[in-house]
């Protein structure tokens, strides 16, 4: 005879591996099948480090799949086990690695619930089950009968209401900017529409490999559809397969093949947006079938070129940022009437100031006239405004000249989640309206459910309100999401230092920094977390290398500022506060509310500061 599977016990949870269920307090908690094979292999190896690899090969051990397929189930294992922060976590995440199961758990008997009643209350539940049986049992006779007595009918397909366009796959060497490129201009027609919710193309870029699953990609990103298909460009032509899946049931809405001159690529895209509206049955006004074919360019290389740019921005790298601004000018050369490029150049500028890859003096103008022009062509770019709007804050200062442009940056697209996240770090959280930062930054979380960016900002806002656990929870689901994100690295690790974890905070700073190719906004943190930990020697390496970077390229002053004030050498710290308030730095208006601050700020120069931002 067989031995009985294990079940086991920890917090609230019961795993039924015989019955291959989940439950919390004797309630079913819903799991996709690899999830629970996922949660299984974690329980059955607690304590022990798992392997990326293994995990994939023990979970999913008959299909080739990709390293997103796991972050993406770890994600939703950790939303059907409401892990916290702290108090109730679970698994945990070793930065490019693996995972590991860490709660304590026994092996539990007794009913399915893992809580044996005492006799009076199982003869009562017994009691009360036969009845239920019977009742159940007339209740199901009446309804065959009511059922066979009428025709059959099927029931209808739900509406689809979301949808998300995968990057198309590129059977060219060099075509894989296009398919990207083509995805994130049918997610920007079809989710201007506003009959849709479409994903972001930052979320479905992830997306990219051969031989991935669309389906399954859908079910991971929470979608009623997908829109998926393959691009090849060969001798000057462009030829392009998609179909357009219900991801309930994986049938076909609708497919199509496209085969034209590459200088016809906006023709393919009116076609394809056009026929997924006709599929989909969208009642569209007129100005919302317009959307579907908007062009901001006619100018076919133009178009390629800002293509490129895009891609190389969404890299959020040093080389991605330089890059994408060198397409994106190449555009604007191209097609100096083209808006969409010259926003792109403003944010190729911002990314560049906020990595501090470049001086503010040197980009930040830069910007300001990138978005001017932009605007100056197209005032109702919700980007341009809100590029625009970013200068204002982390540059001029200029608060009130920042929220009108936000405003209206939301106003022309309510659903622009990057103008909500913006607005809440680089407006609200300065200014210490912390809680409206939270609501704004949650806005864009919330149209973006599965960004890696939007998770983190959320987790920043949390962070500059003091609420370190709650951060940490976000930045560990964007990480999951995307590992390679050096953003979420870097404010979990923060999180972590100012809960005085410094073996926790140091590791995330320095995978921040290595992910980011050597930012020195992650290496000044990094400095200030040596310091605090108690190695004086290598946050005095560190601050030779931000001073040494200082004299070749830049470093914040803000940076050498706060590792000072983390050695406590108050006098210095000052100095460097006052350069950085010369130099404008990009994240001085965060002089209000950064924990990293605090040991300047009961000193009256402190005060005088905010009050040269305007915050006091």
């Amino acid at each position: 005879m067989e031995p009985p599977a294990p079940r086991y016990a920890f917090g609230p949870f019961l795993l039924d591996t015989r019955e291959r269920r989940l439950l919390r307090n004797g309630e079913a908690v819903p799991l996709t099948l690899k999830a629970f094979d996922l949660l299984q292999v974690l329980v059955e190896n607690q304590g022990h480090l798992l392997q990326k690899e293994e995990l994939l090969r023990r979970v999913w051990p008959d299909a080739a799949v990709e390293e997103n397929n796991l972050t993406v189930t770890i994600s939703a294992l950790r939303k059907a086990l409401d892990e916290g922060p702290t108090d109730r976590q679970y698994i945990e995440t070793v930065p490019r690695r693996g995972y590991r199961f860490v709660a304590e758990f026994h092996s539990a008997a007794g009913d399915p619930g893992g809580v044996a009643p005492r006799p009076p209350e199982r003869r009562r539940a017994r009691a009360f089950a036969r009845g239920a049986l019977a009742a159940a049992a007339f209740a199901a006779g009446a309804t065959l009968a009511w059922m066979w007595s009428r025709p059959s009918r099927a029931a209808p397909p739900a509406p689809v209401r979301s949808m998300a366009v995968l990057p198309l796959r590129s059977l060219t060497n060099d075509g894989e900017y296009l398919g990207l490129g083509v995805a994130d201009a049918l997610i920007t027609r079809l989710g201007g529409t506003r009959r849709l919710l479409v994903r972001s193309t930052g979320t479905v870029q992830k997306y990219m490999a051969p031989g991935l699953d669309p389906v399954a990609a859908g079910r991971e990103l929470q979608v009623d559809s997908v829109l998926e298909g393959s691009i090849q460009t060969a001798g000057g032509r462009l030829r392009t397969t998609m179909r357009l899946l219900r991801v309930s049931d994986g049938s076909t809405l609708w497919a199509g093949t496209f085969d034209e001159p590459l200088t016809d690529i906006f023709s393919v895209e009116d076609s394809i947006s056009q026929r997924v509206a006709e599929a989909l049955a969208l009642e569209l006004t007129e100005a919302q079938r317009t959307q579907l074919t908007r062009r901001d360019t006619s100018d076919s290389e133009a178009y390629q070129l800002y293509l490129r740019g895009r891609f190389f921005w969404n890299k959020r790298t040093r080389e991605g940022f330089l890059r994408g601004a060198a397409y994106f000018r190449q555009a604007v050369e191209k097609d100096p009437a083209y808006a969409r490029a010259h926003s792109g150049l403003a944010d190729s500028y911002i990314g560049l100031t906020f990595y501090e890859y470049a001086s503010p003096a040197g980009a930040m103008p830069l910007a300001r006239t990138a978005a001017l022009q932009a605007l100056a062509i197209d005032g109702s770019l919700a980007e341009a405004n809100a590029s625009l709007a970013h200068v204002k804050t982390n540059y001029e200062w200029d608060w009130a000249g920042a929220e009108r442009l936000w405003r209206k940056a939301i106003a022309l697209e309510p659903e622009y989640a990057t103008a909500h996240q913006w607005l809440g770090m680089h407006y609200f959280a300065p200014r210490g309206r912390l809680e409206e930062a939270i609501a704004e930054t949650r806005r864009a979380q919330q149209l973006d459910p599965l960004s890696a960016v939007f998770n983190t900002f959320a987790g920043a806002a949390l962070y500059c309100a003091r609420r370190y656990d709650e951060a940490i929870g976000e930045c560990r689901k964007a990480i999951d999401l995307h590992p390679d994100f050096g953003v979420a690295h870097w404010y979990l690790g923060r999180a972590h230092l100012q809960k005085g974890r410094f073996q926790d905070a140091l590791p995330e700073l320095q995978e921040a920094v290595t992910l980011s190719g050597g930012s020195p906004l992650m290496i000044g943190t990094l400095g200030v977390g040596y310091a605090r930990a108690g190695d004086r020697a290598a946050a005095e390496r560190t601050l030779a290398e931000l001073e040494k970077l200082r004299a070749g390229s830049y470093a914040s002053a803000l940076d050498l500022a706060s590792l000072h004030a983390a050695l406590g050498d108050h006098e210095r710290a000052f100095r460097w506060l006052d350069e950085a308030a010369a130099e404008r730095s990009f994240h001085f208006i965060y002089l209000k509310v950064w924990p990293e601050l605090d040991p300047l700020r009961p000193d009256p120069r402190f005060k005088a500061h905010l009050q040269r931002l305007g915050l006091e």
